[in-house]
């Protein structure tokens, strides 16, 4: 991929290339997960006993940490206008992901195969990152391939409760969803320059 191919790959895929405003959620993800194996030292006593006080004050530091970062985006790469089409496009997009997770999770429930359909679409949606990038984010493939395995987990570890097979599922996601978001940032970095820096 020549310069100019890649600056306007870039450009085009701007609002989704800006990764860093995705990590509070994922590491988010990742501390749930562990704090819910006992790994960590949070007291989900208090946490559940001060429902939903304790999580609506978990989710809000996420937001601010997405809040603060995007103040970052904008002050060093400004902002892109996104297109009627683009526009339109993110509108279907997330209509046909509502349907597809709705279904995944309908079928799980009915239990009438050993695997995660909600899993398997989440790694759909790892891969579709590739394609919808027009081939510019490469490593959303290869995250996708993590999701495989995870698929079977109901089948692999047979007899574990529904609750443990969430947070390992929560922990692998969160940790694919960070790493995708700094692989994000750094195609961005080694594209576009700060807005301060261009003279």
């Amino acid at each position: 991929m020549n310069n100019l191919t890649r600056i306007k790959k870039t450009t085009e895929n701007y609002a989704i290339l800006q990764g860093l405003k995705w990590a509070p959620f994922a590491i988010w993800a990742i501390i749930v997960a562990l704090g819910n194996a006992g790994i960590l030292p949070i007291k989900t006593g208090f946490i559940t006993k001060w429902q939903p006080f304790t999580g609506l004050l978990g989710i809000s530091i996420p937001i601010v940490g997405w809040i603060i970062i995007n103040s970052f985006y904008k002050n060093q790469y400004g902002i892109a206008q996104k297109s009627v089409i683009q526009r339109k496009r993110e509108i279907i997009e997330g209509v046909v992901l509502l349907i597809i997770f709705t279904a995944a999770i309908m079928v799980d429930n009915l239990q009438v195969v050993p695997m995660s359909f909600f899993i398997l679409a989440c790694g759909g949606l790892f891969a579709y990152g590739y394609f919808q990038s027009n081939g510019l984010r490469k490593h959303m493939l290869w995250l996708a391939l993590f999701f495989l395995p995870l698929t079977l987990l109901p089948m692999l570890i047979e007899g574990v409760s529904r609750q443990t097979l969430g947070n390992i599922f929560l922990f692998v996601f969160g940790t694919l969803w960070l790493v995708s978001a700094l692989l994000d940032h750094w195609i961005l970095l080694k594209t576009m320059s700060p807005v301060g820096d261009i003279a």
